[in-house]
Formats: C-alpha cells, sequence, structure tokens
C-alpha cells in the first residue's frame, strides 16, 4: 500500500483498511454493535454507553483522527444530525450537489425525520457516487 500523500488520501486509505469489518453478536445471535470503533469513542467521550450505538458516525470520526483531522475538518461525533448540524453551521451542506471523493455524506430517512446514516465519498462518476 502506498504512503498517504495528504490528510484526505490517509483518511480514504484508513477507511478502506476497513472494509470487511463485523460487529459481534449477542447470545442470541443478533447482532449487537460492538465494533473497535465503539470502544475507541467511548474511550474519548468517557462513556461506556456508546460501546454498542450505532456505528457509521463514530466510524467516520475514527477515520477522520487516524488522518489527523478529527474535531477540525470533521467533528467528534455518534448522532448523525450532529455531526450534519456541525457541516451545516459551516456552510458545507450541499444536499447531494457536487460530491467529491473524500465528502462526508448524510442520508435523511423520513420515517426518522432526520438524517439516521453518514458515510463517505470513495469516488464520483456522473450522477452515482461510490
Amino acid at each position: 500500500m502506498a504512503t498517504p500523500t495528504t490528510r484526505l488520501e490517509q483518511f480514504l486509505e484508513t477507511a478502506a483498511s476497513q472494509i470487511g469489518v463485523r460487529e459481534g453478536r449477542d447470545k442470541n445471535g443478533n447482532w449487537n454493535n460492538r465494533v473497535k470503533y465503539n470502544d475507541w469513542y467511548a474511550e474519548a467521550v468517557g462513556d461506556r454507553g456508546f460501546l454498542t450505538s450505532a456505528w457509521c458516525a463514530i466510524f467516520v470520526s475514527w477515520c477522520a483522527n487516524a488522518a489527523g483531522v478529527l474535531k477540525t475538518v470533521i467533528p467528534l461525533h455518534a448522532w448523525t444530525p450532529a455531526g450534519l448540524d456541525w457541516f451545516s453551521r459551516k456552510g458545507l451542506v450541499t444536499r447531494g450537489k457536487d460530491a467529491r471523493r473524500g465528502d462526508i455524506f448524510y442520508v435523511y430517512y423520513p420515517q426518522q425525520n432526520r438524517g439516521a446514516h453518514v458515510g463517505l465519498v470513495e469516488s464520483v462518476s456522473g450522477d452515482a457516487i461510490r
């Protein structure tokens, strides 16, 4: 693997290196959200209540921390509305227009009336992001 030349590349390479990570299962075989990212976040905020939280936002924060851009370019967050609000206050929300490699995206869930999932853009091809 090539050495990252920028913080963006380091961020994306960190995320890509985690492809295939699976969360744990409880005694009944159900997925339980236990991943190393939640362990890191719980330690960072001093609250073990996050050990089994949904981890999409935590994962984005974990990658940002590894790339050295946590709290400057990407917020420390576990709740998607908090992250989306952080980017909105900085004037960085584009509603899907002009997506670029390395951007963070939030998915709106009408049934929850909020952004309820977050991910990152690996590449853009026409109107499609990956």
